[in-house]
């Protein structure tokens, strides 16, 4: 009898145990979920930014060779929406040296 109340003692601190490092894995499994999330969340935005940047320089380049410390700027840019409005500017500007004078100016569509 005393050796079933052992062994009944241990096994639910055993069971106990179990359930606490299944609620554990369950927490570290939420956890790791929630960061690959994020991080393919930052991916997609630096995917967006890289493809923005890529686009004003194809636009410039219509114009002619892109200065490479113009090319540096635009890809270090890190406001999607600055890139955005750089990519209209792009488009409506007359040329490589119109665009890049009117970098740092208020956008006005």
């Amino acid at each position: 009898m005393l050796c079933e109340l052992i062994n009944s003692r241990e096994l639910k601190q055993l069971t106990q145990q179990m359930k606490k490092g299944k609620d554990r894995e369950e927490e570290m499994s939420c956890a790791f979920d929630e960061f690959m999330y994020e991080e393919r969340e930052e991916a997609k935005r630096e995917g967006k930014k890289a493809g923005k940047a890529e686009s004003i320089i194809d636009l410039l380049e219509e114009h002619g060779t892109v200065p490479d410390d113009l090319k540096k700027e635009i890809f270090a840019q890190k406001d999607l929406m600055v890139l955005k409005d750089w990519l209209k500017m792009a488009v409506k500007a007359s040329g490589i040296e119109d665009f890049a004078s009117r970098m740092n100016e208020p956008f006005v569509k």
